[in-house]
């Protein structure tokens, strides 16, 4: 995806990770958005949490990886006029830890 706008929306109570936003290049937009409550269910696995992004991974320079993967420099996330609160992630391990977002 590239330059995604969410507003006005609300994420909560996910039994996992509110939203994720995978290699999404551009200008990304979140305003006036809400992420709340969204708590890791199942200590096995990792989740939980508000917000993530993630961005497949190549070294810079790598020139055996597909353009696709390369060093991401062009990508901007603003959030705006948007609240965090209660949101708790796992990262597998049994060690629960809450993120600022």
């Amino acid at each position: 995806c590239e330059s995604v706008n969410l507003r006005y929306v609300t994420v909560s109570n996910s039994p996992a990770m509110g939203v994720i936003m995978y290699d999404t290049t551009g200008e990304n937009l979140i305003l006036n958005s809400v992420f709340s409550d969204n708590i890791a269910q199942d200590c096995s696995t990792p989740g939980g949490g508000g917000f993530s992004i993630e961005f497949a991974y190549s070294a810079p320079g790598d020139i055996c990886a597909p353009s696709s993967l390369q060093h991401n420099t062009r990508s901007m996330y603003i959030f705006s006029n948007s609240t965090f609160s209660g949101n708790v992630a796992d990262d597998g391990s049994a060690n629960v830890t809450t993120f600022p977002i």
